[in-house]
């Protein structure tokens, strides 16, 4: 308990909190609206004026998607990558820094892949790999999606800060 002089209805007291990863974590996701309009993004977040910035890709080979923090690894990070695809050996490629994650089956369009830290799931599933899942550098990262015609993939991550 706080103690209270009896004479005052209100008391000051301090409070101190520890941030044990050292790292401001954003409110909105990438796949909130970047803009200053809500109480998601601020100043100094790095977040681009500009209204062209995508996180969801359809069928679309080469893409990029920008990344306005530190650099999120799907390991440390509220870093979702969900992967609707029909093909065998579909493979994500970030050729920014080079990361690759192969998926080593046959995918249906119907089933979802998606991340859970290191794991590659459908489901309860976990599926055949070989490399992981790219992490986001700091800017803009180039994509690079194989082995597929018909896919839809979506980036769902929070942004990290010092």
């Amino acid at each position: 308990t706080i103690p209270k002089d009896k004479q005052k209805n209100q008391v000051s007291f301090q409070v101190d909190f520890n941030n044990i990863t050292g790292l401001a974590e954003s409110k909105g996701t990438s796949l909130s609206a970047q803009n200053f309009s809500n109480e998601r993004w601020f100043s100094g977040m790095g977040i681009q004026r500009r209204d062209d910035l995508q996180y969801r890709f359809k069928n679309k080979k080469r893409f990029s998607v920008f990344n306005p923090g530190l650099p999120i690894n799907p390991m440390q990070h509220d870093y979702n990558v969900l992967l609707n695809a029909k093909g065998k050996n579909v493979t994500i490629i970030n050729h920014t820094n080079n990361e690759r994650l192969k998926i080593e089956a046959e995918l249906k369009k119907s089933q979802q892949v998606r991340n859970l830290k290191q794991y590659t799931v459908v489901g309860n599933k976990r599926l055949k790999t070989s490399g992981r899942l790219p992490s986001l550098d700091k800017g803009m990262n180039e994509f690079e999606i194989q082995n597929t015609n018909d896919f839809e993939i979506v980036f769902d991550t929070r942004f990290y800060f010092p």
